[in-house]
């Protein structure tokens, strides 16, 4: 191997002629590759391989996966990398082959790579089972992945041996309730497991009963069946499949066979119930009953006399009355009933609802001007109610759609306002001044001396409010003199501040220096 020089010499018979070339002999490549030490190639899940390349004299390198397509290369390798990084993320087999080549031949690597998925396995759960029952185990189990053997263990009232096979059938005699655990033994995967469990029953005495009542008539109240093993299945006429209450104004006159299967326990007992039930002419009540808990209290009638009234705000059973005072708001049945001449309780219900009464508030009194324009009262005493969105009502002269029209001259008037919700009402009285107040009038100017410590400013009608410098009491005009400069301060004294009807004056107050006196000759 190695550079060689070759020489060519060409002679005829006119002479000779020489050519020299040098010519590079290389070897052909020998492939060496694998893959890293630390890793096998029979691997569990997503796995990563390093795989190592120890080949010589190769110019280039190539990797093949032919039909698979879960993997990737890692790490900024690709498939022409001398040693790339593969993840193996999808579990199955997969031949690798490796190319080395040179200008003179290429050489060829092949491997497997076994990638398995970890065990999963899952139990069904068991059907209850009466006496007695033998069962196929691997039947009730889904199992995926690669795994090497099964254990089985049974837990219960009496030991069950178990097969060492893949599918034990086993024999269970015992009531009780056993724990079948199954674990799948992988030796390159973590083992996985499940549990479920198995309830083996023995048949049970089943009674089936109803209330103790001396008889039921067609227009007796639905009565509750019970079993001695409850869970199960009604059928039969008037009865509830799964509450056991027979109505017989459904079932109808006469004697009916309910039926009662414990369909919820393996043994599947059954058994059976004669009632009779007798014709009686039915009671008629009203169909509802609807009061606001203001309201008189109400008869209540039925078609049958001799019977009893039962219910919230029943005052008088026999008479029927009906408090819905008494009763309170809400939803609640009130119910009639009689024994009739069979012996049968007969009821009929009256569903009932009382409505609560709104409550209102609003201020006892406002007051208006007579200059003022014609005013809306909701706006003017602003109710205060609940439950809000009901309606309101004014009622009194001078109201018309809520809006009072005065005739310009000063009075009092009365109103009633009714706040209407749901057909309730609560009522409330107001009273609208309509005033024609007389102006402020006050001393044009006042005079205080300085060292006073308090002085009061005049004007009337009483009532209304002073503004202005030193101000100790603005409600009453008291001031304090001492706290002020001497000369002349403003004031103001406003009545209904705040109203149409407001009116103010200004008032001059002066303020004297105690030094400030002067006398006449000879004083």
């Amino acid at each position: 191997t190695g550079e060689q020089e070759v020489t060519l010499v060409a002679t005829n018979g006119c002479g000779s002629d020489t050519m020299v070339r040098t010519i590079n002999v290389i070897n052909s490549p020998e492939i060496q590759a694998g893959i890293d030490e630390s890793r096998s190639v029979y691997a569990c899940g997503a796995t990563v391989i390093s795989f190592t390349n120890d080949s010589e004299d190769a110019d280039y390198y190539h990797w093949n996966f032919p039909g698979q397509s879960g993997y990737r290369f890692l790490n900024g390798t690709t498939d022409t990398s001398p040693e790339p990084i593969v993840e193996f993320a999808v579990g199955g087999t997969y031949n690798v082959y490796l190319t080395a080549g040179n200008a003179c031949r290429e050489s060829h690597w092949q491997t497997t790579i076994e990638v398995v998925g970890p065990p999963r396995v899952v139990l069904d759960s068991l059907p209850a089972v009466c006496d007695t029952t033998t069962i196929a185990l691997r039947e009730y189990l889904t199992i995926s992945g690669e795994y090497d053997t099964l254990n089985w263990m049974i837990r219960g009232p009496t030991d069950v041996p178990v097969p060492t096979e893949d599918n034990p059938v086993l024999t269970f005699t015992m009531p009780g309730q056993y724990l079948i655990a199954v674990e799948a033994i992988s030796a390159h995967c973590p083992n996985a497991s499940d549990t479920t469990t198995l309830l083996l029953q023995t048949p049970q005495p089943l009674e089936l009963s109803a209330p103790t009542i001396d008889a039921i008539c067609t227009g007796s109240a639905p009565v509750a069946l019970s079993s001695s093993l409850p869970g199960g299945i009604w059928s039969g006429p008037g009865v509830n499949d799964t509450t056991g209450i027979f109505d017989p104004a459904l079932a109808g006159s006469g004697r009916h066979t309910i039926q009662y299967l414990a369909a919820h326990r393996a043994c599947g007992e059954t058994d059976t119930l004669a009632l009779e039930v007798l014709p009686s002419e039915p009671i008629v009540v009203s169909d509802s009953l609807s009061a606001c808990a203001n309201d008189q209290a109400l008869v209540l009638r039925a078609s049958q006399e001799g019977g009893v009234w039962v219910g919230r705000g029943i005052t008088d059973s026999l008479a029927g009355i009906f408090d819905p005072g008494l009763a309170g708001p809400g939803r609640f049945p009130l119910t009639y009933r009689l024994v009739n001449a069979d012996n049968c309780l007969l009821t009929a219900t009256v569903p009932a609802r009382v409505r609560a009464v709104p409550t209102i508030e609003i201020p006892e009194a406002q007051r208006i001007c007579v200059g003022q324009s014609d005013v809306t009262l909701d706006e003017l005493f602003e109710p205060t109610v609940w439950p809000a969105g009901g309606s309101f009502t004014w009622t009194g002269d001078g109201v018309t759609q809520g809006q009072f029209r005065h005739q310009g001259e000063a009075g009092q008037h009365s109103f009633q306002l009714t706040y209407t919700v749901d057909g309730c009402a609560a009522q409330a009285p107001a009273t609208l001044i309509v005033a024609n107040p007389a102006p402020p009038v006050a001393a044009p100017q006042q005079s205080f001396c300085h060292s006073e410590a308090s002085a009061q400013l005049q004007a009337s009608p009483p009532g209304g409010h002073w503004s202005g410098p030193g101000l100790t009491d603005p409600t009453q005009g008291i001031i304090s003199p001492h706290t002020l400069g001497s000369g002349t301060h403003s004031y103001t004294y406003t009545v209904d501040a705040g109203t149409p009807c407001a009116a103010s004056i200004d008032v001059e107050v002066a303020i004297w220096d105690d030094a400030m006196v002067e006398a006449g000759a000879n004083q």
